[in-house]
This record gives C-alpha cells, sequence and structure tokens, in this order.
C-alpha cells in the first residue's frame, strides 16, 4: 500500500508502506543503510510503526497551536530507524497540504563540499550554492503552496517570486533564503509549516571547514545554520512543528552538545524502549593542565570546541524515543525482505525468534544480516 492521510490507522501498524514517487524523488539521499535498502526492493517502503503513529500525533498536535512550543528531536540507538520515522513523518504532513521545509542529509552542509566566503563583516561564512539548493528544494516541495504567501523583505512579491530570484541569482541566494523561511513562518492563513531536519546533529558541532587562521568553524558560524539556530531559540511560531531526527550510524556527525542536552531529558512519548548505555566517549583533549582525563560529572562536553561558544541554546526540546523492533516486528520485516528477494531463506518462527536475539531488535542488525547471507 503507498502512504496518504488515511494510513496513519492502528490496523495499518507493523505494515510496510511504500512511500509515494513524488515524494521520495524530492530525497535525492536518505543514508547509505535506507538508500541500499530503497534499490535492493521493488519499490521503496517503510514499515509504519506504533512509535512513527505516536510522533505524527505529536507533530499535528504542535501544528494546530497558535505558537510553537517545542522542536521535537527523534533519538535512540544506531539504526533505530530515526530517519524512517521522519521521512514517513513528512510524507503524511506534505500529503495533508502542510508546507514542508526539508533537509535529509544536514552534515551535507557543513562537510567541507560546498563553496564558502566570509561576509564583509567576517561575523558569519555564506554558502550561496548551498542556499540555491535549499531553495530549489523548498519550491520542489511546496510548488503551488508559495504563490500564495507574501515576501516579508520584498514588497509586492511572493516568496516563491523571491525564491526563483535567489535561484536564477538575481538576488544574493542566502537573502532570499532568509527571507523565504521567515516569510513561510510569519505568513497569515497559511497551512500548518513542518521543518524535517534530519542529522540534527550535524548543526551543533565543528564544521570539516577552516578560517583563514586554519581552525576549526563552528557549524553556528554559517548563515544557513544561523536561520534554524534563530528559529529554535525563539521558537513561538504560529502552525509551526519542528522536527530533527539524531544521526548515530556516522561518527563524523556525533554532537557532544546536544548528546549532552538530550540524555538530560525523559521520552515524551509512551512507546519509547529503555534507553541503551551508550559507551563512554572520551575526548582527549579534554584534560586538565596535569594530563588528566576528566569525567563527564566533571566536563560534561568533554571541552567541546562548539558547547564552549555557542549561545543560542534552543528554547525547548522534546526527546521523542525510537524503540527497538519487537519479536512481532522483527517477523514483518523478514517477510517482506523474502517477498522481495533481499532473504532467500525462509522465514520460521524460529528463524524469527533466533534473529530477533541475535539482533536485539536492532532494525540496521537485521537488514545487514539478511543482506549477508
Amino acid at each position: 500500500m503507498e502512504w496518504n492521510p488515511t494510513t496513519v490507522a492502528r490496523k495499518n501498524l507493523g505494515r510496510f508502506v511504500s512511500l509515494p514517487q513524488d515524494f521520495i524523488s524530492k530525497v535525492p539521499a536518505a543514508g547509505p543503510n535506507l538508500d541500499r535498502q530503497f534499490k535492493l526492493v521493488d519499490k521503496p517502503a517503510l514499515m509504519f510503526r506504533e512509535s512513527t503513529a505516536e510522533l505524527i500525533h505529536l507533530i499535528d498536535k504542535e501544528g494546530s497551536k497558535d505558537a510553537c512550543s517545542t522542536a521535537f528531536v527523534v533519538d535512540g540507538a544506531r539504526g533505530s530507524g530515526k530517519t524512517a520515522s521522519l521521512l514517513l513523518t513528512a510524507s503524511h504532513f506534505r500529503s495533508k497540504g502542510w508546507v514542508v521545509i526539508a533537509a535529509p542529509r544536514v552534515s551535507q552542509w557543513f562537510s567541507g563540499i560546498e563553496p564558502y566566503e566570509p561576509s564583509a563583516d567576517g561575523s558569519k561564512y555564506y554558502q550561496p550554492d548551498l542556499a540555491r539548493k535549499l531553495l530549489e528544494s523548498i519550491v520542489a516541495w511546496n510548488p503551488s503552496a508559495l504563490e500564495k504567501l507574501p515576501s516579508l523583505g520584498s514588497s509586492g512579491q511572493t516568496v516563491a517570486n523571491v525564491a526563483a530570484s535567489g535561484i536564477a541569482g538575481a538576488v544574493p541566494a542566502h537573502d532570499a533564503f532568509e527571507d523565504v523561511v521567515k516569510s513561510i513562518l510569519a505568513a497569515k492563513d497559511r497551512p500548518p509549516v513542518l521543518i524535517a531536519l534530519d542529522q540534527f546533529n550535524a548543526l551543533f558541532r565543528k564544521t570539516e571547514y577552516c578560517n583563514a587562521k586554519s581552525q576549526p568553524i563552528m557549524s553556528n558560524e554559517f548563515a544557513v545554520a544561523m536561520v534554524f539556530h534563530n528559529i529554535l531559540a525563539e521558537l513561538g511560531q504560529p502552525k509551526t512543528a519542528i522536527l530533527g531526527a539524531v544521526d548515530k550510524t556516522e561518527s563524523l556527525v556525533n554532537s557532544y552538545y546536544l548528546q549532552n542536552l538530550l540524555q538530560k531529558l525523559p521520552a515524551v512519548n509512551k512507546t519509547a524502549g529503555k534507553a541503551l548505555d551508550q559507551p563512554a566517549v572520551v575526548d582527549l583533549a579534554s584534560r586538565d593542565e596535569f594530563e588528566v582525563i576528566l569525567p563527564p560529572s566533571i566536563n560534561p562536553v568533554h571541552n567541546d570546541a562548539f558547547a564552549e561558544q555557542f549561545k543560542q541554546t534552543p528554547k525547548h526540546i522534546s526527546r521523542v524515543h525510537i524503540p527497538e523492533y519487537s519479536h512481532s516486528e522483527v517477523g514483518q520485516v523478514l517477510h517482506f525482505y523474502s517477498q522481495n528477494n533481499v532473504l532467500y531463506k525462509e522465514v520460521s518462527d524460529r528463524l524469527v525468534a533466533k534473529w530477533w536475539m541475535i539482533s536485539q531488535g536492532n532494525p540496521l542488525d537485521v537488514f545487514k544480516s539478511c543482506i549477508s547471507l
């Protein structure tokens, strides 16, 4: 079955639903593991889980408020399905007519690939090509909605006009991007807005770029990231929901700052599993003057260079924890892989029980076991 607004029903829990082609075509990369799964099956599909249903309910409720009060951050073990939950949620609200501002791979903003330049006063860094790509993405995700929204910064222009000018180079791309985002959020009588950012932790760490002194540039020094940091620090936007998903698969995306914030927060969803103890991460720079490594209780952010200079703390964050697969979910996914010729093995109760125990219900480990046979 294909995802549509009526899919969110208890009778569909545990079923695999295909993402609409119009949606999946706008997600050039969902991550190495999901991309691989999508290529191996006839049609990209994801399991509709109870945790995703609960996340959709939370976002729906937040988007109906007069003022956004929190940002939901999807957390969980490595490979537990955080990106899958974000994609299904974004697809759901786009199909309901919401304005969606989505970025599936935030780490690419700061990977050192995009050209960058300092502002005239040296207070921030611009990424013109990236800003242009983000404008193209916003237009692609919301082809008709932007035509009806007025621009804040350009009198008599619509948001669509401003975006087109930024894409064409008629105005600086970043100025257009900032105007487009601010105008969408400030517009009256608009549909609800969902801001969905995968690899949310990449917004809170040092980047692969360096300044003129060969020192690492922090993500909050880039103008594109500043737009989202300002939104998170202020909140209060009408009919707006903010959703981020943490990436724990790629080590270079890790953020000590965000990890420290999230580990203090209880999960707001009832389906949250018991969080596994995270291995201690020791930053070798976290030493005192006697070269003694400081424990987390004394140095909770490990002398994280980002945390030391970041001042725009998010106003409020709600942690949504994605649990591992249950026994029945492992059975459902094995049958799905078998039907799509990913798993060349007969699925029996014995096999399900064995793989559930071996993988501890981790979706990524189940998938890797299937493709390794």
